[in-house]
């Protein structure tokens, strides 16, 4: 399934609004419409808080190659992976 099929789907089991969903990420309605029609991309922070919200892989909901690539290298060091939730740092 592909990233934005599966969040949608997530959504809609939950009745979660795209409003709903910018709220909970701290981001405008446009970036989530944005992100959700797949015209733009999460920085691997907010994919991270999304994934920590949703129980989805943040490496799953990447629609970015080389943010998947990055986000599967954190995946595979799980203290690395919490520190940077903990800490609320975006790595660029």
């Amino acid at each position: 399934m592909k990233p934005i099929k599966k969040l949608r789907a997530w959504m809609d089991d939950r009745d979660v609004s795209q409003t709903d969903l910018s709220e909970m990420l701290g981001i405008s309605q446009a970036m989530t419409s944005r992100y959700l029609s797949g015209a733009r991309s999460l920085s691997i922070g907010k994919l991270l808080e999304l994934s920590n919200l949703t129980g989805i892989p943040a490496e799953v909901l990447s629609t970015n190659p080389s943010t998947t690539r990055i986000l599967k290298l954190l995946a595979a060091r799980p203290k690395s992976r919490t520190t940077l939730l903990k800490s609320n740092v975006e790595v660029a």
